[in-house]
């Protein structure tokens, strides 16, 4: 979420319109997850992932429907419905900050990043005050409600992180971001207490291969890996659970579990190249261009968002 932020910030600052900013958004995103929830539903019906019906280690405990396909496709998971993949819960809560991000540019125009630091620290100062009001007993209820429609409308327990990355790119430190850094690492905190089956060590371990692996990749090939990997990265990241996870189920019968993981590795980042391939290079600009013409009609296109905001000009419309 921050690297995200960080992009989106970059995005908006080359973007001539709202409209502009939105469609390649969507058009970004939509097309491999449209064919990613399709082939991910298939291949679950033909080869089920793991299930772990109790405990905290819960996996895939429910049934997945055909409506719930409809449901992932039109991102209505705030309306009921179940993802086909439990991993595409960020995919909205990304589309949830490209929405506030482009109203925040379109409205205040250049400078709009301190206003969105500020927001967002508010924002997480409330969330951070409803959690408390939670260990009450008398207020427990209310402030479930309340946390539901924060994170819901407002992604309040990550909006810190998308401000964070808006923060890097303007490159100025300051004690709005102070203040925002010592609320996420505290959001970030509570969060891994919270979550029972965090595994410390592990997660040592993972992030220092993983560091060695990168300073490698840059000796070696100078970051061709990690700028190969980053450019798949999001069917990469549509693909890996639920097939990866069957795929390993079904390969430690006959192998090692070291052995299933790289092969189901190797398996994903295959079906992903094919499907970046395919379709998210293929159709990106043809449902831009759709995209576009559609925000045209509702005016967007109007709407600049790296230069003049509608408050700004509002503003000077009346001085006139």
């Amino acid at each position: 979420f921050v690297i995200s932020g960080y992009l989106m910030a970059k995005s908006i600052q080359t973007s001539p319109s709202l409209s502009t900013f939105y469609a390649k958004r969507v058009s970004r995103i939509w097309p491999l997850f449209v064919l990613a929830s399709i082939f991910i539903y298939a291949f679950s019906l033909v080869v089920p992932p793991p299930r772990v019906l109790d405990g905290p280690s819960r996996f895939n405990a429910g049934s997945i429907g055909i409506y719930d396909l409809f449901g992932t496709i039109f991102f209505l998971k705030d309306l009921g419905f179940d993802w086909v993949d439990g991993a595409f819960w960020s995919i909205l809560v990304e589309l949830k900050f490209y929405f506030w991000i482009g109203l925040f540019a379109a409205v205040l125009g250049k400078g709009y990043e301190t206003i969105f630091i500020r927001v967002a620290t508010l924002v997480c100062v409330a969330y951070l005050l409803v959690l408390i009001a939670g260990e009450f007993a008398l207020a427990a209820g209310v402030a479930k409600r309340v946390r539901t429609v924060m994170n819901g409308v407002l992604i309040a327990k990550y909006l810190p992180f998308f401000a964070l990355g808006i923060a890097l790119f303007r490159r100025q430190f300051d004690a709005d971001v102070m203040i925002l850094l010592f609320g996420s690492c505290l959001l970030a905190v509570l969060a891994v207490a919270d979550n029972q089956i965090f595994e410390m060590q592990a997660a040592l371990r993972f992030t220092t291969v993983l560091i060695v692996m990168l300073m490698l990749d840059r000796a070696m090939t100078g970051g061709k890996l990690l700028l190969w990997v980053g450019r798949y990265s999001y069917g990469i990241y549509l693909f890996h659970q639920m097939i990866g996870l069957a795929l390993i189920s079904r390969f430690t019968a006959v192998m090692p579990l070291d052995a299933a993981i790289v092969m189901a590795t190797a398996i994903v980042v295959a079906i992903a190249w094919g499907a970046s391939v395919l379709v998210e290079w293929r159709y990106r600009s043809r449902l831009e261009g759709a995209l576009l013409s559609i925000m045209r009609i509702a005016r967007l296109d109007r709407v600049t968002v790296n230069g003049y905001g509608l408050l700004q000009r509002s503003r000077k419309a009346r001085e006139t």
